[in-house]
């Protein structure tokens, strides 16, 4: 191999409003918010080795995804998947997935504690199954603090080397944070 190429899949919110919508307001037809996902996915490409420091990184990906927020890219993927049948669409994500080494998607959650028949959830978790990729990594904010759930493909991905290096990165990121205070 010549050159090894890492491209990461990020999943993105493309809903037009935020915050929360009554459903009876959600399932009317020719709504403003309609019901269902609204997601558009970026294809970027990851570094590789140790080029650049992890707050480096973050720098430069949030770059890269805020210019490719703009371009066409995800605008002209989401109509595309509306005009194909189900099964179409589903073979286009499939496939578009698959080109990508790992899947990155995060959920925004509430900042105030919340129950569920009046049960106090404690911790808040979601999951990507069935995805060709060798890693997916999914984070979840809940009352401040924010969880990293990582998946990865049994033998392929070391689980303590890479524990490490996250480890090691979150402490330079937020050691960067701390100093452009």
């Amino acid at each position: 191999m010549k050159k090894s190429r890492v491209t990461g899949l990020v999943a993105i919110n493309t809903r037009v409003s935020s915050g929360l919508k009554d459903i009876k307001e959600m399932t009317k037809p020719e709504t403003e918010t309609p019901w269902g996902n609204r997601f558009g996915l970026l294809h970027v490409p990851m570094p590789t080795g140790n080029a650049e420091s992890p707050s480096d990184f973050v720098r430069r990906a949030k770059k890269i995804l805020d210019r490719k927020k703009m371009s066409l890219e995800v605008s002209v993927f989401t109509r595309l998947m509306g005009y194909l049948s189900r099964q179409a669409s589903a073979i286009c994500m499939y496939n578009t997935v698959a080109k990508a080494t790992l899947t990155i998607s995060n959920l925004i959650g509430p900042m105030e504690k919340i129950a569920v028949n009046q049960i106090p959830v404690k911790n808040m978790f979601f999951s990507i199954s069935g995805l060709p990729q060798t890693l997916v990594l999914t984070v979840v904010s809940y009352m401040g603090s924010i969880r990293l759930q990582v998946i990865g493909v049994k033998g392929y991905v070391n689980s303590d080397s890479l524990a490490d290096c996250f480890a090691e990165s979150f402490a330079e990121i937020k050691e960067a944070c701390n100093n452009n205070q």
